[in-house]
């Protein structure tokens, strides 16, 4: 087992790593903003280059000082429901659609007045709500 545990949490406007020993103790945190781009009113999205690069650098920072082959695991967690488009290449069609964005309200008010998003709930265990993806 690696003497080290490496995670890494892309919330919605910071992504921030961090490093445990095996025993818990911190060792070291980075984090850095990345910006919400509001192309339109409702609109809620971030340039997915910059969410890689990003990434890469907080995790390059707290992993300087150790072997990265004495990692023993690493532990990923996000904004929460949100919209990642990628090519049959794995790239980016477009910027990913944050889970606070709205643009799809419309919808989704249409969906419980017709009564449709109570009745998927029977099957999904989900509410609709404009920024959910699933």
């Amino acid at each position: 087992m690696g003497r080290y545990l490496l995670g890494v949490d892309n919330g919605t406007t910071v992504c921030k790593a961090a490093l445990f020993d095996v025993d818990g103790r911190e060792v070291r945190t980075a984090s850095r903003s990345i910006e919400i781009q509001q192309p339109q009113p409702g609109w809620a999205e971030r340039d997915m280059g910059t969410v890689w690069q990003t990434t890469a650098q907080v995790i390059r920072e707290v992993i300087h000082t150790v072997n990265p082959a004495e990692i023993g695991a690493v532990g990923c967690t996000g904004h929460g429901n949100g919209l990642y488009l990628l090519d049959k290449k794995g790239q980016p069609l477009r910027n990913s659609i944050l889970s606070v964005d709205t643009r799809a309200a419309a919808l989704v008010e249409n969906w419980q007045a017709s009564r449709l998003a109570e009745r998927a709930r029977l099957y999904s265990m989900q509410s609709f709500y404009p920024g959910q993806s699933t």
